[in-house]
């Protein structure tokens, strides 16, 4: 009985993470869309901004899918 409440509760967690994850990243697509804007001159794109975002986009779908795959893990064990 305590596993499965330790389960629920780390899946709970994952699932915070995840809308965490997301909105972090949504952020990171808004700078990314705004600092490569396709209206704008390409000698006015802030190419360090826009890279910067892309890196931490790029750890944050790691995460997020890494926590995807533990949250998928774990529901199968609370659910069979």
């Amino acid at each position: 009985m305590m596993e499965r409440i330790k389960l629920q509760g780390r899946a709970a967690e994952l699932r915070e993470k995840l809308k965490e994850y997301e909105i972090r990243a949504q952020n990171h697509v808004i700078t990314i869309r705004d600092v490569v804007d396709p209206l704008d001159d390409i000698i006015d794109y802030e190419i360090e901004r826009a890279e910067q975002a892309m890196i931490s986009l790029k750890v944050l779908v790691a995460k997020s899918r890494e926590a995807a795959e533990k949250l998928k893990k774990i529901d199968k064990a609370l659910h069979g």
